[in-house]
């Protein structure tokens, strides 16, 4: 399956070949992309007071997800993003990913801080160098950050701030399989396992390495569940390990490439990855998942409505409710539900992600503000979503109100809210 981001992407690889064996200068220096960036007046008159620059003083979002960058970090025609914002637990430092149009450079990284309420201009940080670099991910302490780079073959690196410096980057040794090579993404986790790209023989897929007595272990695919016979790229991992977001060009999406996720159930093992939806995905390509430090705001880059750039768009974490599967700390795996949109018209959408262990009849009740039974569903353990169409057992069209629905599996039951409009 071809598509634009691909293209960008072997072009740059393209032209570093042609780079190595030429010997003229792939990265482009420092100084070179100066007259590309803009003022950050736009931003800056925004810090009104101490908390006012917290995610360069944009306004929340809600669950539907809105365009992030002010305009003077938009994505044009010389550069577009390639992944989303990342920045510090703190809040007071960014890095993000461009890739720009036309150059013999890849990925490069930027960077950004507060200094005195303000963000500084976006600048190539020292640990960057002349190579270039891409997929910048904090660890759960924020102060080391991982990343991948290009000196010359792909590799993964990390670099620890000390005295508000950044050190000069490490480079992290996975065993891989011959004729293969590491993609651009990398995420770590609090027990410093890695996840990356891998390809091997033209097959891009999904996998991880642990760290066991103080090295990591050769590479590992993370099966079927996840990987499919097309590709898999741009993955966000929860530090905890119990979800996994990532980029697919398999079919049956909404086309390019898609966003998909997966949960542990309660064994530990993968749950089959679901689409993330239509609020989240496109006809065109919506890829670099990553959910904020505090646990906040989902990000992802997306050519939606057709804007230049593949800009980062957010929203608020509650968009991926109907899909994470919450395990409590005694290893039992919580039915998780929830129904989109909500407040709703016509019909919504109730999301069931059941245990795999689970044997019991799972039932599915609507019922009204009075406690009466309006509809009722039994649900197979493969399922995992039913769509409510506003109308009860006799096919009638439901008032509009507060209604309620009902989970019932063995010893389980649970129940939510959900308001019908007119």
């Amino acid at each position: 399956m071809k598509n634009k981001l691909k293209l960008i992407i072997q072009f740059t690889f393209t032209s570093l070949m042609i780079s190595l064996l030429t010997g003229i200068p792939s990265i482009k220096s420092q100084d070179d992309h100066t007259s590309y960036e803009y003022s950050r007046t736009t931003i800056n008159d925004k810090m009104k007071d101490d908390s006012s620059w917290l995610y360069l003083g944009q306004t929340p979002p809600g669950i539907t997800p809105e365009l992030f960058p002010p305009d003077d970090l938009l994505g044009n025609s010389i550069w577009c993003w390639h992944g989303s914002p990342v920045f510090s637990p703190d809040g007071k430092e960014l890095f993000m990913s461009r890739i720009y149009i036309g150059t013999t450079s890849g990925p490069l990284i930027y960077s950004m801080e507060v200094i005195n309420l303000e963000w500084t201009t976006p600048t190539i940080p020292e640990f960057c160098g002349a190579y270039s670099c891409n997929s910048p991910f904090f660890t759960s302490g924020g102060d080391t950050l991982f990343f991948t780079s290009r000196r010359p073959e792909t590799s993964v690196y990390f670099t620890t701030k000390i005295a508000n410096n950044w050190t000069t980057p490490i480079e992290v040794y996975i065993p891989i399989p011959a004729q293969s090579y590491l993609g651009n993404g990398v995420c770590v986790t609090k027990n410093k396992t890695l996840y990356f790209e891998l390809s091997i023989s033209g097959d891009d897929d999904l996998y991880k390495s642990e760290y066991i007595n103080g090295q990591y272990s050769a590479a590992i695919n993370l099966g079927p569940s996840i990987n499919s016979y097309d590709t898999e790229f741009g993955l966000y991992i929860d530090p905890d390990e119990q979800y996994i977001i990532y980029s697919s060009l398999r079919s049956g999406g909404y086309g390019a490439s898609d966003l998909y996720i997966s949960t542990k159930d309660s064994e530990g093992n993968w749950t089959n990855a679901q689409n993330l939806g239509s609020a989240i995905n496109s006809d065109k390509d919506d890829f670099g998942p990553h959910v904020t430090s505090d646990g906040k705001y989902f990000f992802f880059c997306t050519e939606k409505e057709n804007v230049e750039g593949y800009n980062p768009y957010w929203a608020d974490i509650s968009v991926l409710d109907p899909f994470i599967v919450s395990v409590k700390d005694n290893g039992k795996c919580e039915i998780i539900f929830q129904n989109y949109p909500n407040p709703f018209n016509q019909s919504t959408t109730i999301s069931i992600n059941i245990p795999h262990n689970e044997t019991k009849n799972t039932i599915l009740s609507i019922r009204n503000v009075k406690g009466q039974k309006i509809r009722q569903y039994s649900i197979p353990c493969n399922q995992q979503s039913i769509i409510w169409d506003r109308k009860d057992e006799a096919g009638r069209r439901v008032p509009k109100g507060v209604y309620f629905y009902e989970i019932l599996s063995g010893n389980y039951s649970s129940s939510k809210k959900m308001i019908v409009t007119n």
